[in-house]
């Protein structure tokens, strides 16, 4: 909650005004989402996602907290700017609608994914002090990483329904970080977790069905 508010307070301050609409509705589709999941999933994962585990791989450490805070304020600092300053051409309310949607499917898949997942955790490890096992249910029946699909979705989207075409630079760097960490993270979990082999032979893409 406290990030959320430190976003929101961030994103108004550079745009130096508060009269955004798609900007109040972002926000508040991401504390919905946040309150939702907080009271749906086992409270053992929201402990886990809270901090840094034993046995967390040190080359996740950086890209972890790009993906999971760098790079989400960065977006909305540029993208703040960006709306003062009036570096881009004026996005339309009607794509910004569009990039909403995209942006809540996004979400929802990210949720399904943590729902589904009780070793959904914030940083690459595998979780022996929690008997860490093969997640073959929900969206994980389609992708092996539905959570980066939807956080993928997310980061697109963000800008364009604030208003912001620089805005898609750093997106594009954080979703650039987001495809290798599921590289790094789809290796470590194949030579690492028990099962995890097989179930990548029976679902066989990591983001894109049917394309990779």
């Amino acid at each position: 909650m406290v990030f959320i508010a430190i976003s929101a307070t961030t994103f108004f301050l550079c745009a130096g005004r508060v009269n955004l609409i798609m900007g109040w509705i972002y926000i508040g589709a991401i504390l919905v989402s946040t309150c939702t999941v907080s009271l749906l999933v086992d409270p053992a994962l929201i402990t886990e996602r809270a901090k840094i585990g034993k046995d967390t791989k040190s080359w996740d450490i950086v890209p972890a907290f790009l993906i999971g805070r760098i790079g989400p304020v960065a977006i909305l600092v540029v993208a703040g700017l960006d709306v003062r300053f009036g570096w881009s051409p004026q996005v339309s309310l009607a794509l910004q609608i569009v990039a909403f949607g995209i942006a809540l499917i996004g979400i929802l898949v990210t949720d399904w994914a943590v729902i589904s997942n009780s070793f959904f955790s914030g940083v690459v490890r595998i979780q022996k002090d929690r008997s860490h096992t093969v997640v073959d249910t929900g969206p994980y029946r389609y992708v092996r990483h539905p959570g980066y699909v939807g956080s993928i979705m997310h980061f697109l989207a963000a800008p364009v329904i604030l208003g912001s075409v620089w805005g898609l630079f750093p997106a594009g760097i954080v979703i650039c970080i987001t495809i290798i960490r599921t590289v790094l993270e789809d290796g470590t979990l194949r030579e690492e977790l028990d099962g995890y082999a097989y179930y990548a032979e029976r679902v066989r893409y990591r983001l894109m069905p049917g394309i990779w």
